[in-house]
Formats: C-alpha cells, sequence, structure tokens
C-alpha cells in the first residue's frame, strides 16, 4: 500500500511540473518534498523487510545488495607502449 502511495505522490510531482514548467513553484515544491519522503519510508521499509526474511530468503537479499552496488569492474586487456594489446605466450589465446 506504501509503495502505491509513494506512485502516486511521484506522478502527482511530474503532473505539476508539466503544467508550470518551474522546479521552483510552490506547488511542485511541496508534491516533490512530500513524494520525497514518501520514497524514503517506503525504501526503508522495503529495506527493513528484507532484512528481516533474510534468514529464509538470502537470495532477495543478495540480489538487492548486488543492485545497489556501483562498481562492477572487469579486467581489460593489457595494451603495450605501441598501442597494440598485449597478450603473453603461452596463456591459451593461440599466441
Amino acid at each position: 500500500m506504501d509503495d502505491m502511495r509513494a506512485s502516486r505522490l511521484v506522478k502527482k510531482k511530474q503532473r505539476l511540473f508539466a503544467k508550470y514548467k518551474n522546479a521552483e513553484h510552490p506547488a511542485y515544491k511541496s508534491a516533490a518534498t512530500e513524494a520525497k519522503i514518501e520514497l524514503r519510508r517506503s525504501r526503508r521499509k522495503f529495506e527493513k523487510q528484507l532484512a528481516d526474511n533474510i534468514k529464509s530468503d538470502a537470495k532477495s537479499f543478495c540480489a538487492y545488495a548486488g543492485s545497489k552496488s556501483k562498481v562492477k569492474s572487469k579486467i581489460s586487456l593489457l595494451k603495450d607502449d605501441n598501442g597494440s594489446h598485449f597478450i603473453r605466450a603461452g596463456d591459451g589465446t593461440g599466441t
């Protein structure tokens, strides 16, 4: 129910911005603040629910925690001084 309230408030905020085209308009500022508060409340409730159910549903918790990770580093190919890719002999790449 809370997430429906949050989405309703976000739609109201978007509707008011489309109407006034001004982020400084008092009606928009009020709707934006209300939506932000409700989104925080809804997110906090969801995260608490995940934490409470971690013993029985660890997969959901891990999926959510992984989605919040900002860095997804991958190892790129090394380049030599000439700018070509550096590949070691005998590493299984055929060169």
